[in-house]
């Protein structure tokens, strides 16, 4: 098995994102305003990125990683989800570029701990040791076309709706899997592992294989709704990533090892030995992309003040509740205040700024972060610009 060098243009993706068992990825993604019918060009940038198990800081040092790897008790996530895009509307439609990666890890406490012992050669006690390995790593990264589509207001129910596609080049597809079990004798040291894994990478090369595509192909739909229920009352709702990843000629890998496998000789003996096997094969490779799911309920208090509780399903950077305040400083300038399922220390907190609230021109500003330490673990920063005809 061979990885081969990422080509300038790949939008490689680099750096431990959850301990030494997959990478972060350098990435790019936004969330479009939808609604809107009139002329209007549109910039929008998103960074997201969280670790639970390690310091953002961390990242890109193999050895710093694991000096200052420190897992919280069951599942472990990270992520980086970031877009960015420009789009120009006119009546209900519009149309832009996008350039956008997403990688989500989940990773079991049970299986960095492992990790870790292993770098440090901790000491085990006369009973042994048992770890349970349960890891999984989903990414991909792109740019191509979107084109959207609103009804604007629908005054016979308050109500408006939207949609877009993306069709994105890929420039980089990974999914990997671990799962199995290791242990360690107390007594003389040794290591006993019973571990299976899956991956599909377009940078695996194999030597008997002829190359993949140099480029992957994705088309994703995006639908979304707004529902003013009384005047104080709103529901907003969106799906995303409806659709499937395509990439010609990808390696798929998948292997077995243990250490302890029951094997027959010729005289039909029983006797414990180690064991690999697996297979490789390339091939035309679909999947369903990774779509999640997002309600948001907003509550006006005040007049000038407005609350709103909002929750998601699918993808981890998605997945949080998430309460917030937005205070209308003046008719034009709006201030909101979020915390994101607020588990302290690891979850966050985030301020944004916007202006052109009462026009359709402005522009916002977003920043969150768990604390601003050298020791946070999640960050986010939101930069978006509007200018309509």
């Amino acid at each position: 098995m061979v990885d081969r060098p990422p080509p300038a243009d790949r939008g490689w993706w680099s750096g431990p994102a959850t301990a030494a068992l997959s990478g972060s990825l350098l990435v790019g993604v936004a969330s479009p305003a939808h609604g809107e019918t009139s002329g209007h060009v549109a910039l929008q940038l998103r960074l997201d990125h969280h670790d639970d198990a390690v310091p953002l800081s961390a990242h890109g040092d193999d050895d710093e990683v694991l000096r200052r790897l420190d897992p919280r008790p069951g599942r472990n996530q990270a992520w980086i989800d970031d877009e960015l895009r420009l789009s120009r509307g006119s009546g209900h439609w519009s149309i832009g570029v996008i350039a956008r990666s997403r990688l989500d890890v989940k990773v079991d406490a049970e299986t960095l701990d492992l990790v870790r012992h292993v770098d440090r050669d901790d000491a085990v006690p006369a009973s042994g040791r048992r770890w349970r390995v349960d890891a999984q790593a989903s990414g991909f990264a792109g740019r191509g076309l979107v084109i959207g589509w609103a009804t604007g207001d629908l005054p016979a129910c308050d109500c408006s709706a939207w949609g877009e596609l993306q069709g994105l080049q890929l420039t980089r597809w990974v999914e990997r899997r671990w799962s199995g079990e290791v242990s360690r004798n107390g007594t003389d040291g040794r290591y006993a592992l019973s571990m299976q894994s899956w991956r599909l990478d377009d940078l695996q090369v194999e030597l008997f294989l002829p190359p993949p595509a140099g480029q992957g192909q994705a088309l994703l739909l995006a639908v979304g709704f707004r529902w003013a229920m009384t005047p104080a009352w709103r529901l907003t709702g969106s799906a995303h990533d409806l659709g499937r990843l395509r990439w010609r000629g990808i390696a798929e890998e998948q292997a077995s090892v243990s250490t302890d496998a029951e094997l027959r000789d010729a005289d039909g003996l029983i006797t414990l030995a180690p064991l690999m096997q697996g297979s490789v094969r390339a091939r035309t490779s679909t999947a369903r992309a990774p779509a999640w799911v997002r309600l948001r309920l907003d509550v006006r208090v005040t007049a000038s003040g407005t609350g709103s509780l909002a929750t998601g399903w699918g993808a981890a950077a998605q997945g949080w509740p998430q309460i917030a305040w937005r205070e209308a400083l003046s008719p034009d300038v709006e201030l909101a205040v979020r915390a994101h399922s607020p588990d302290w220390p690891v979850r966050r907190w985030g301020l944004e700024l916007r202006t052109g609230t009462a026009a359709c021109s402005g522009w916002s500003l977003g920043v969150a972060a768990d604390r601003l330490s050298g020791q946070r673990r999640s960050a986010g920063l939101t930069l978006g610009w509007r200018r309509c005809d």
